[in-house]
């Protein structure tokens, strides 16, 4: 999603909730670098792992209340 950059006006956050597996920022970094098919503007500037996503009462992810919480520079 994006989230405000001081300098880019925006940027792209990437909020991961992980099943079982153990990761760390650097690695997922270094994957999404290898990805020759994404450009560089489209790769997450920011990650950050979360145990769950916020959802509505229905059961979808409440994006607002996502953007909402990672709304910081």
């Amino acid at each position: 999603m994006g989230t405000p950059h001081p300098r880019w006006g925006e940027q792209v956050t990437a909020v991961i909730v992980l099943k079982g597996e153990e990761t760390n920022k650097e690695d997922l970094r270094r994957q999404i670098d290898s990805l020759d098919a994404l450009a560089s503007y489209k790769r997450p500037r920011r990650i950050e792992f979360v145990p769950s996503l916020p959802r509505t009462g229905s059961g979808k992810v409440n994006k607002a209340l996502l953007k909402q919480q990672y709304h910081t520079i």
